[in-house]
């Protein structure tokens, strides 16, 4: 039985510490306090709604959408998709946007309204946009080409064949035929071939590196009898490098070496060097007799031997280093194509790139280019007089690719559309939105509030029919003598290649940003809706996504990201980037997406939400949340990929702590502006996306920064104090960088220039030329003319210029210019060795919102030095909800240091009012000390040595780890000393009464003797049961004392507990420590515990498939754990339960007490 102790009086005498507690009184705007307490539905997340096969059982959805909104989720998307169903049980609902389906939407969107939720509408079955209503008129196009050699002087008289469209045009879904139109036949002189195959890649995220090897691997060909031993080897190569951008200019030689003809990895060393940028170029071959080359594999790698330039990274995930640019490959996707060559394979047919038959050609200028386009016939016949020479004759066209939707349901296939035609996007707009209005009236008196668009994930050689007319006007002139190079010809040198390669795609972006999600986001403001989507990343390798990422997630009116559990699929800084940029207060997340089912708790996915919010997230849509009809059993119909949370789930009903931490997290995050010292400037290159958040190696931990975009460049930005600002009510960036390399255009040169002479800080070499063909060579002389005004005709290799009201430094680490500006790090953490921690910061007017992360599964007690202005500061706990004003913290030079204790993979807001010109004195705690060794500012791991808090009355409240004498030391330098009695522990041991739901294998009711996994059990229906299950104990308690805090640690706990004491409900339990404090449910005596305990389902699906003669429980129609891999009969068991041990502490805090009350004690 543990005792309370009756209070002793410590023969201190009376301690007055009003002047401190006097000054404590919050500052913090009071609806940040009833935000946190209760988070508004804008902060609660969402989830998609998956409709398998586009079928729904009404009155079960309608439960569902009652059970979301009890569980704390704000809204749902409606997705229609459709279901990997190897058994074909699940019936096949209506046609998406359909009469009949839309009316299944409307008593949906009525109770949705009744109850104040908020309902999305994904506008496809599945992805892309797109739909059975898309013609070939409206559908996705591609650029096809077909190609003959001829040699003059002589008469060419011939037909050039129609390119060949993809076998998939010629399905439409309607049986309709496909288009197809030419766009140019041109000749090119080709007495002058490029056949040296070249290739750019972007290395992989972070994206610089140290490097100093290359592996190269040689391949077999298909059929050696062809070829010979020799095969298609590749002999001589050189490899460059660049440490700025893709610039030809900007590469530098590492390395040249010869291939012995071998297909094993072949190593070549040269002396380490940092990158961004690696092109391998191929000189010789083994085999010269051959026209084609083959290479399995190309590697470039770090003293460590990490291979930075493959496209795969570690678990699979399509996610690595990008390649940019390639001169020609044999076939555009699969075996032989470009993408093969850092696929992570070394050889093998099937994993190796091969070139084109014929080199590409090299075009001395555009005028060499002969446009035979109206000399071809209906019938295709060409005739033509062919000057002397070699010459290369092409026919362009462009035509449906065919491309459908990914996996619509059975009566909704259909194909996606032209994104880059606005009357392809008007027409599918049109399709969504009118069976809506027949059925609803008006939208915007309906609970629809948005519509969802999907990411973009076409593939293959872009077009639109008006492409060469956008690209005149947008561009400035005329695209037809270019197309050549995107077949891999190389247009007067290498330098002019990429400029028109960078124009074409910066015109790619363009039409896409204004014909799809600029539209779209047009259409639904006339009905009062907004739109929501995917516009962005994560792009190459994983999707060649044609867009400058942060200009389209800056068009829509709420930008979505991604983030995957299992996936290095991270699109979160980016859209965080786009939000800031663009004034747009959520940033929103596709949550937890995974191919792992029903494999993770809640404490296993909040350490991915948490790496979230430290890149800007605050907001969660969960993916995914599947439909369940009546008829299905549990868990029930889901789709391919998860992570699953709806009310199917085995841990449901003990879910919603998890909700509120993500909803608390989001409603402060949601606050004011994040606070950045650096803005980067991506520049223009087309295609352009932001990196997952990283550590610049220039600044080091501490400094957090933002991403611009040209268009919020040039329109959005100014200065204001000195400081780069996006928005009015924003108080901006110190600092504005320039991207690496010398390249901009020339207006954004222009704006460069008004905003340093404003008083702009900028930093960055000095630029030399625009990176686009637009108005060359002049755009190169204004370029140069304007930075020769800024820094200088003839700048040093480092420095700093004052220019207006503003400096440019250049060839200085961005630490130092931040130095030299009198900007410390915004966090500095003082940490135990081995530690990790993240951090994100923003700011309101009123308050500086901090958000710490501990990102290693033990306990961190850090110090954290803050650079904020002197104001009290409070300890805001996401996870409990608990408000607690922070007493141990001390004002130095460069900001407040705070005494801060971080449970394992923890997190904590420390909130502090702005205090403006005269913050308040504080006599606030800077030390505990015991034998002279202060444990409070002292880092260390482990549970906090020493723990203090500050009541509601006043007190300040000192709990210690272990026992005996201390010092309270105090700002003013006032010591204190007081006793410390020891903790009391008492480990709950002996017989559990445990209880399981009936129905499910597991008996209903049985005694544990001791705490074990469910797993360990030797009764099947135990040791595979899946859902919820309740435990029973009673336990003493000796007399009760007033000032003691009890509490009960169960130790450990898989997935998810709930706690009982004595009939009162004490706290949800998901995520370390699984500790409450249960001091207002117990009394003296006995003591009644009651703890229920939730894990997945993965353990009985396993166990149905494993033992199928105990019965079989369960049912869904995804057969495998963990995606395609591993089926359920060999899928791991999860340990799951209550695992202990659980102890009941009681702790006796030393309570210093203000004036007024009997003095300073020990209770």
């Amino acid at each position: 039985m543990l005792k309370r102790p009756l209070t002793a009086v410590l023969s201190m005498g009376i301690v007055s510490l009003s002047s401190f507690f006097t000054t404590l009184a919050t500052e913090i705007p009071d609806e940040l306090v009833l935000g946190f307490r209760n988070p508004p539905d804008v902060a609660r997340p969402a989830a998609y709604w998956c409709w398998m096969n586009g079928y729904v059982d009404v009155p079960q959805a309608l439960c569902e959408l009652r059970q979301f909104r009890e569980k704390g989720l704000s809204g749902l998307y409606v997705f229609d998709i459709g279901a990997r169903d190897p058994d074909k049980v699940i019936p096949a609902g209506p046609a998406f946007m359909s009469r009949e389906w839309v009316r299944q939407l409307v008593p949906l969107l009525s109770k949705a309204k009744e109850m104040g939720m908020e309902i999305g509408l994904i506008t496809s079955s599945s992805w892309n946009a797109g739909g059975p209503w898309v013609t070939p008129e409206y559908g996705a196009m591609g650029l096809f080409t077909t190609q003959i050699s001829c040699e003059g002087p002589g008469t060419f008289e011939a037909i050039i064949p129609q390119p060949e469209l993809p076998p998939a045009a010629y399905k439409h879904p309607g049986g309709l035929p496909p288009i197809y139109r030419d766009i140019a036949v041109l000749a090119l002189p080709a007495d002058t071939v490029y056949d040296r195959p070249t290739f750019v890649f972007q290395l992989a995220p972070p994206g610089r590196y140290l490097v100093d090897h290359v592996i190269l691997c040689n391949t077999e060909s298909e059929d050696a009898s062809k070829t010979g031993p020799l095969h298609r080897f590749v002999k001589g190569f050189a490899v460059y490098l660049s440490d700025t951008n893709d610039a030809p200019d900007a590469f530098r030689l590492v390395v040249k070496g010869e291939l012995q003809p071998t297909t094993e990895p072949q190593r070549f060393d040269f002396p380490a060097t940092h990158a961004r940028y690696v092109k391998l170029e191929l000189l010789s071959k083994h085999n010269p007799r051959e026209s084609r080359w083959e290479l399995g594999e190309f590697e470039l790698c770090t003293p460590q031997g990490n291979n930075v330039v493959s496209r795969m990274v570690n678990g699979g995930s399509r996610t690595g280093a990008a390649l940019v640019r390639f001169t020609t490959q044999w076939k555009t996707s699969g075996p032989w194509s470009a993408d093969c060559i850092h696929d992570g394979v070394r050889n093998g047919p099937r994993n190796s790139w091969a070139s084109a038959e014929e080199p590409p050609v090299v075009i001395a200028s555009p005028t060499q280019v002969i446009d035979l386009t109206d000399r071809l016939g209906p019938d295709g016949k060409l005739r033509w007089e062919v000057p002397a020479g070699k010459w290369r004759i092409i026919r362009f066209g462009y035509g449906n690719t065919g491309q459908q939707l990914v996996l619509p349901s059975p009566n909704s296939a259909g194909w996606a559309i032209d994104h880059f035609n606005p009357a392809a996007t008007d027409w599918h707009f049109r399709h969504i939105l009118e069976p809506l209005i027949d059925e609803l009236g008006p939208l915007d008196q309906t609970a629809l509030k948005q519509l969802y668009v999907c990411s973009y994930e076409l593939r293959g050689a872009t077009w639109t029919p008006k492409l060469l007319e956008e690209f005149q006007r947008r561009r400035g002139y005329d695209m037809k003598p270019f197309l050549p190079v995107l077949l891999g010809c190389i247009m007067t040198d290498e330098a002019t290649t990429r400029r028109f390669i960078r124009d074409y795609e910066t015109t790619l972006s363009d039409l896409i940003v204004d014909a799809f999600y600029g539209r779209a986001t047009e259409i639904c403001h006339k009905h009062g809706l907004k739109l929501c989507a995917e516009a962005g990343g994560p792009g190459l390798p994983l999707h060649p996504v044609p867009v400058d990422a942060l200009k389209a997630q800056g068009a829509i009116d709420i930008p979505r990201g991604e983030f995957w559990v299992d996936e290095h699929i991270w699109v979160v800084k980016e859209t965080a980037c786009a939000a800031q940029i663009y004034g747009k207060p959520m940033v929103d997340m596709e949550a937890f997406t995974s191919w792992r089912h029903w494999q993770d708790g809640p404490a296993e996915l909040k350490p991915i939400a948490d790496r979230a919010f430290c890149e800007g997230a605050n907001h969660f849509t969960f993916h995914t949340a599947a439909h369940r009809p009546a008829q299905a059993k549990l868990p029930g119909w889901v789709y391919t990929a998860g992570t699953h949370f709806s009310p199917s789930i085995a841990w449901w009903p003990l879910a919603g702590g998890f909700v509120e931490y993500i909803a608390r997290c989001s409603f402060l995050l949601q606050q004011g502006e994040p606070v950045t010292d650096v803005c980067y400037y991506y520049g223009d290159r087309g295609f352009n996306f932001v990196m997952p958040k990283s550590i610049d190696p220039e600044l080091g931990f501490g400094y957090d920064y933002t991403v611009t975009d040209t268009k919020a460049l040039l329109e959005r930005a100014f200065v204001h104090n000195g400081r780069v600002c996006f928005a009015p009510e924003h108080e901006g960036t110190p600092v504005l960088v320039l991207p690496p390399g010398s390249e901009i255009r020339p207006d954004v040169m222009e704006k460069l220039a008004s905003l340093i002479e404003a008083g702009a800080t900028v930093v960055g070499e000095k630029p030399q030329k625009s990176p686009s063909l637009t108005d060359y060579p002049g755009c190169d002389e204004k370029v140069t003319a304007i930075a020769d005004r800024i820094w200088g005709e003839n700048p040093s290799a480092s420095g700093q210029r004052t220019y207006g009201a503003g400096h440019v430094f250049w060839g200085m680490p961005l630490k130092e210019v931040l130095q030299h500006l009198g900007i410390p790090p915004d966090v500095v953490v003082h940490t135990a060795e081995g530690a990790s921690i993240d951090y994100v910061h923003r700011r309101t007017p009123a308050v500086h919102i901090y958000f710490f992360w501990n990102r290693l599964p033990r306990w961190e007690n850090l110090v954290a030095r803050i650079r904020t202005e002197s104001g009290t500061p409070e300890i805001w706990d996401p996870v409990t909800g608990k408000r607690t004003k922070l007493a141990a913290f001390r004002q130095t030079a460069e900001g407040m240091e705070v005494a801060l204790s971080l449970p394992p993979l923890g997190t904590l807001f420390v909130l502090v009012p702005r205090q403006g010109k005269n913050p308040p004195e504080t006599d606030a705690v800077v030390g505990v000390l015991q034998d002279g060794k202060d444990l409070l500012f002292t880092p260390s791991t482990g549970k906090p040595p020493v723990q203090i808090e500050l009541g509601d009355d006043g007190s300040l409240r000192v709990r210690c780890e272990t026992p005996g004498e201390y010092q309270l030391v105090l700002a003013s330098g006032r010591r204190i000393s007081f006793m410390a009695t020891p903790v009391q522990h008492e480990k709950l041991t002996g017989a559990w009464q445990v209880e399981f739901p009936p129905g499910w294998g597991a008996p209903e009711k049985t005694t544990f003797q001791e705490l074990i996994s469910w797993t360990d059990h030797p009764e099947p229906g135990i040791r595979y049961f899946s859902g919820v299950a309740t435990y029973c104990k009673t336990f003493q308690i000796g007399e009760i004392s007033p000032h003691q805090r009890v509490f009960i640690d169960l130790g450990e706990v898989r997935f998810v507990a709930e706690v009982m004491v004595n009939g009162h409900w004490v706290g949800n339990l998901w995520t370390p420590p699984y500790e409450l404090d249960i001091t207002e449910a117990v009394r003296n005596g006995e003591n009644e515990l009651v703890v229920r305990v939730a894990n997945d389902w993965s353990n009985r699906l396993t166990g149905d498939a494993r033992e199928p003669q105990f019965g079989t429980f369960t049912y869904t129609n995804i057969k495998h754990a963990l995606a395609w891999r591993v089926p359920w009969k060999e899928a791991p068991l999860h340990r799951s339960g209550l695992l202990g041990p659980v102890t009941v502490r009681i702790v006796t805090p030393v309570n210093f007490l203000t004036k007024g009350h009997e003095g300073t004690r020990r209770e």
